[in-house]
């Protein structure tokens, strides 16, 4: 196929189907990025030592 040709226009039904797959990648995106909030959330309610607060030292060299 040459590049110079311009490719045919989506059917409706390819565009449905474009779509479809955008909608269930961003809706798996926003459920892990929830997942990991709550239980982050739920972590702090218990009284569990989150992030820096757990004094495992990170990327920067910690305590």
């Amino acid at each position: 196929m040459d590049p110079s040709e311009e490719s045919p226009p989506l059917t409706p039904r390819k565009r449905r189907g474009l779509v479809i797959i955008v909608i269930v990648v961003l809706l798996l995106v926003v459920a892990i990025f929830l997942g990991l909030n709550l239980s982050h959330y739920q972590e702090m309610k218990q009284g569990a030592a989150v992030g820096n607060a757990s004094g495992v030292p990170g990327p920067g060299g910690g305590s």
